[in-house]
């Protein structure tokens, strides 16, 4: 049946319930047990379109008890009796017919606001007792209800048309159940999708100077954007308009990375949509320090409406170049390595490679002090022999 013509249905169950009872109970009052019971206590003189009281309450008994069979089968229904009565050679006759209908109540004449959850079958369960009348509901709201009533969309005002519906529908069995497969195809509350980005893969480097030389900074991050959406689709969602926004907001926030000084705890990156990411260095053998970062719990980040959860894999390394100048000492060319607080600090070419471990060293083991205060070398010194086994090898 068409799913909107569920009143057509109730009418035509209460005309095959009227036809049925009208039978029984005219079968029940022409047996020849019931004429005999009425003709014992029939006055020949009597006149009318009525029998007398006594016959009459025959009559009555008997058709009460037949529709009492009726309602029982058929609950939540009201009958109306129509008598013809007559009286023929004296004897009394009637022909009777039932009009049967279910008992009424009123649904709907209103506006219904859609929520996330919703269902046409839910909705219409609620406001008319039956989740059967959904597609009244769906024929009225042809703009709001998409796929043949499939889909609604939270947020969206749906209107619901006045009806006079039966108090007890699920008791008509010719009505689909929420058991029924065209309840499940009922529409359902759309909730916007989440969705996954890949990061391009983003290389940033960076020049910090100190007292004694420059720090150079580079990182590599490379990694997913888990886009998290907890609002319901709005009327005209379109799905391909919503990814290509989320993508702009990914960009943006590959965008977004920038690199803070270097210090003792190693390098934080920062994005300025939000979140942290820390990553400790340890020293290579070339002299420059490195590390990784990966598999990190991803942070929760608010961009737009949207929850972002990027799970990112950053590299890092630093390399420390000295403040280096030929100069001649003794008739010697030499390099040397610039103190700008102490004197300078004469080293022979061989001696250059071994210095930018050791600074380097002191700058990842002592945070920088701003201004022209040199890097605390007597730090680095310790080191020593650690960075010239390194260099041997």
């Amino acid at each position: 049946m068409p799913n909107h013509d569920v009143m057509a249905v109730v009418a035509d169950k209460e005309a095959t319930i009227s036809k049925t009872a009208t039978k029984k109970l005219n079968d029940a009052l022409s047996t020849k047990k019931f004429q005999a019971a009425v003709d014992s206590i029939t006055n020949q003189s009597t006149k009318g379109k009525k029998p007398p009281a006594p016959i009459y309450a025959i009559y009555k008994s008997e058709t009460q008890t037949v529709l009492k069979s009726v309602l029982k089968s058929h609950p939540g229904m009201e009958m109306t009796v129509h008598e013809a009565f007559a009286i023929k050679k004296g004897k009394w006759s009637v022909q009777m017919k039932i009009e049967a209908s279910y008992k009424r109540m009123s649904g709907g004449g209103k506006s219904y606001p859609v929520r996330k959850g919703d269902s046409l079958w839910k909705i219409a369960e609620k406001e008319y007792g039956s989740g059967a009348f959904w597609g009244v509901i769906a024929k009225a709201n042809p703009d709001a209800v998409k796929n043949k009533g499939n889909l609604i969309f939270a947020g969206s005002v749906l209107k619901l048309p006045k009806l006079s519906v039966p108090q007890k529908s699920q008791a008509i069995p010719e009505l689909p159940t929420s058991g029924d497969k065209i309840s499940n195809s009922c529409a359902k509350t759309v909730s916007c999708p989440n969705f996954e980005v890949v990061i391009p893969g983003k290389e940033i480097e960076r020049t910090f100077p100190t007292p004694t030389g420059f720090l150079i900074v580079k990182v590599k991050i490379e990694g997913m954007i888990a886009v998290k959406q907890n609002k319901e689709a709005p009327i005209g969602y379109s799905l391909s308009k919503d990814g290509a926004a989320i993508t702009a907001d990914a960009k943006k926030f590959g965008m977004g990375f920038s690199i803070k000084r270097p210090s003792v705890k190693g390098v934080t990156i920062v994005n300025k949509y939000g979140g942290i990411w820390k990553v400790v260095l340890g020293m290579q053998s070339d002299g420059s320090f490195s590390g990784s970062l990966s598999g990190a719990k991803p942070p929760q980040i608010k961009m737009n409406g949207r929850i972002l959860e990027p799970n990112l894999s950053v590299d890092v390394s630093v390399r420390f170049i000295p403040k280096v100048k030929a100069q001649k000492i003794d008739g010697t060319k030499v390099m040397v390595g610039y103190d700008s607080v102490n004197d300078n600090i004469y080293l022979t070419k061989d001696m250059v490679i071994a210095v930018s471990v050791l600074a380097a060293t002191a700058v990842l083991l002592a945070t920088p002090i701003p201004g022209d205060e040199a890097i605390p070398f007597a730090v680095a010194a310790r080191f020593a022999p650690r960075a010239l086994a390194l260099i041997a090898k």
